[in-house]
């Protein structure tokens, strides 16, 4: 079983060669927490992250106790508290239905902050400064997505805690482990038959099937269409903020962009903090399709509104 884990691991994006480490003398140690493991154990247990050995990546003992006790609660995971979340303050519990593991992969899923927002309905006269490349609210915002957690000035009028009702009993660990929401004890070694438990973290269709049996797509997730349209979307905002000269998108990928740093209109930089959300988040709307959906009309028909470009103009 263990070497059947780890060889899931091993091909995870947590556990493959992509995934970035950060140490604690990259950019003031900030992204330890993240992006490496003892960061990652220290920021969870409030201790402090001893790099003497050398920093190591995300491994079994980043999330779980191992050789603590050489018993079964070696399995136990490094956290399983609620989260507050950086840029709202508010206190994310997404463990879904008896499945506390969820709230360890929120601590580091969540949007990081900057220093101001954008306001979404500024007037297009009011500049708004970029000051990096880096300006956005990371890469790693799918609690926030999930839960519609974002500073008021970038929601576009949508409430904060905007959501899919049905998708709040689900959890991280429900989609991206196959773990149903029916189990109620969470006995990590008896979860699934030989207690694997998908550490690939890659999302089953047969999980979306609990739900939505008639449904599903030949293609797989995209319930009711809504990934095909949030990416079609999403690569519409990208060519109309190209336009506008906010992005500059890759030519081979609508997908594939970077920011512009400097003085915008600053409703074009809030289309802009959107844009690169969902594209971040990863899901296409899954994760919360009615909030993602109506967001990003929103920040389109904000779009059409302030620009003359054509490559800007929508009609929902």
């Amino acid at each position: 079983t263990i070497v059947a884990i780890e060889q899931q691991f091993n091909l995870s994006p947590h556990g493959f060669g992509t995934f970035e480490v950060r140490g604690p003398s990259y950019a003031g140690g900030s992204c330890a927490a993240c992006h490496t493991s003892q960061g990652f154990v220290a920021n969870a247990t409030g201790t402090t992250a001893d790099y003497s050995a050398g920093v190591a990546s995300m491994n079994c003992r980043t999330c779980h106790e191992i050789h603590t006790t050489y018993e079964g609660q070696d399995f136990a995971l490094t956290t399983t508290a609620p989260v507050d979340l950086i840029v709202t303050g508010a206190t994310a519990d997404v463990s879904g239905t008896d499945v506390p593991g969820s709230n360890l992969c929120a601590s580091c899923h969540q949007a990081r902050g900057e220093s101001a927002y954008p306001q979404y309905d500024a007037p297009v006269t009011q500049i708004f400064n970029v000051p990096s490349s880096h300006y956005d609210f990371h890469h790693g915002p799918q609690t926030n997505v999930f839960q519609g957690q974002f500073p008021t000035e970038v929601l576009y009028g949508l409430p904060q805690g905007a959501t899919f009702g049905s998708h709040q009993g689900a959890s991280c660990l429900g989609c991206h482990m196959g773990l149903g929401s029916e189990v109620a004890d969470f006995n990590l070694p008896d979860l699934l038959p030989g207690g694997t438990l998908g550490h690939n973290y890659r999302p089953a269709e047969a999980v979306c099937n609990e739900c939505h049996t008639n449904d599903i797509t030949p293609e797989g997730f995209d319930h009711n269409g809504v990934r095909t349209a949030v990416d079609a979307g999403v690569v519409a905002l990208a060519q109309c903020l190209e336009a506008e000269g906010v992005v500059i998108v890759d030519p081979g990928d609508g997908h594939a962009f970077h920011v512009v740093v400097g003085d915008h209109p600053e409703p074009y930089v809030a289309a802009y903090m959107v844009l690169t959300t969902i594209e971040e988040d990863g899901s296409w709307g899954a994760h919360n399709p009615s909030f993602i959906t109506a967001w990003l009309d929103a920040a389109r028909t904000a779009m059409d509104a302030n620009s003359a470009d054509p490559a800007c103009d929508y009609t929902p």
